[in-house]
């Protein structure tokens, strides 16, 4: 089957853009906590963890003048007594700026931790950042490459196949043929969502995190959760995939249709960032 070259360009810029979109909602800006008073200002980046990077290393950013080096004080989320250690100087920024350096310890995978800092002023004046409440990280556990490319892989390969059987749904709709191969590829990519989302991210998660399954009912996750709503909206559809020989008309453009506004529905909810994001 040949397509016109505008029909060409068009699928492969839709193949490209959507898992470049996709990516793109799995990251969300680090937060920033600063304090702005007459004495000092001080400023935190909360940093992003990586799987399997052990300890998490903090860096603070006070311009003016301190009494010693800033305290890092930190508590296991949940449990157990506060700790305290004093940061180390990472150098001299310029115009009286400095850089302060401490470290929260890996106590396992999914393990939160709560900290704060504290700082003395030039006239011994006690600060605190945050002046109120708790900054929370997350410490996360390894995970082999061959097994993290493995879940990212099956969910892309989904993905990739859903597009095609929306691209093929068009032809059908457009021309008339085509219906029966769409059919068919749902129900493969359906597969392999469900192989890259369950069995494959369940394991990811477990070894990360320390938790199977995070998602609606159980927990309030969002990458969880849209993984399930996902396969539960495809899964749907491959059942209702009509059979060769059983199909009207008008039964298969109306599954053609459903698929098409799926895939929106899919696209949108792969765009939602995620990470470390609860409901």
């Amino acid at each position: 089957m040949s397509f016109p070259l505008a029909s060409k360009r068009f699928l492969f810029f839709f193949v490209l853009f959507v898992p470049l979109t996709a990516n793109w909602g799995c990251k969300r800006a680090p937060k920033v906590w600063s304090m702005d008073g007459p004495a000092l200002k001080a400023k935190h980046v909360q940093p992003k963890v990586k799987p399997g990077q052990g300890d998490i290393p903090l860096v603070l950013e006070v311009k003016g003048g301190i009494q010693g080096p800033p305290r890092l004080e930190w508590t296991p989320a949940g449990e157990g007594e506060t700790k305290a250690v004093a940061m180390t100087p990472l150098g001299d920024g310029g115009k009286r700026s400095f850089r302060f350096q401490g470290k929260l310890p890996f106590l396992g995978p999914g393990k939160g931790i709560r900290y704060h800092f504290l700082l003395q002023g030039p006239k011994g004046e006690q600060f605190r950042l945050p002046q109120a409440g708790e900054l929370e990280t997350t410490c996360k556990g390894g995970v082999s490459v061959p097994l993290l490319l493995a879940h990212i892989g099956a969910m892309f390969l989904g993905l990739l196949l859903l597009l095609l059987a929306a691209w093929r749904c068009l032809i059908f709709l457009t021309k008339g043929t085509s219906f029966l191969s769409a059919a068919r590829m749902v129900k493969i990519a359906t597969f392999f969502i469900f192989l890259g989302g369950l069995p494959l991210g369940m394991v990811v998660e477990k070894k990360v995190f320390g938790t199977w399954w995070e998602g609606w009912p159980f927990g309030r996750d969002v990458t969880d959760t849209k993984t399930g709503v996902i396969l539960a909206l495809w899964l749907l559809l491959s059942l209702q995939a009509p059979s060769p020989g059983k199909v009207t008309e008008k039964k298969a453009k109306g599954w053609a249709w459903t698929v098409l506004a799926a895939l929106v529905f899919t696209v949108v909810l792969y765009i939602i960032p995620h990470e470390n994001l609860k409901f």
